[in-house]
């Protein structure tokens, strides 16, 4: 049986990369690499991130290794992106009534 090439969890780097409208080649520079080829295969998954890739791209793309992960630019009323933009007081507040919500489901 023939295996195809690993692909790895699916990213928001190339979203958040337009967003800060730079081009691949200009944000490889920016994180360090070479030429823009490793990022490419990073975006399309076709490549493992690092930690360290996600970190310095959040900080050059001006949003969180959480939104790189999970968001869209463009999702700003998604449950995640509320979340992220909460306090940890107003987190702890906020669990109860996520929790009676996915009660509701049972």
């Amino acid at each position: 049986m023939h295996m195809g090439k690993k692909r790895w969890k699916r990213t928001y780097l190339r979203e958040w990369r337009l967003h800060a409208k730079l081009t691949q080649a200009q944000a490889a520079e920016e994180l360090g690499y070479a030429d823009h080829t490793m990022l490419s295969k990073v975006e399309r998954a076709d490549e493992k991130y690092s930690q360290e890739l996600l970190e310095n791209a959040a900080e050059l793309y001006g949003c969180t290794v959480f939104q790189l992960l999970y968001q869209r630019p463009e999702d700003e009323e998604s449950p995640h992106a509320i979340i992220e933009r909460l306090d940890d007081r107003q987190k702890k507040r906020a669990v109860p009534h996520l929790r009676a919500i996915l009660d509701e489901r049972s």
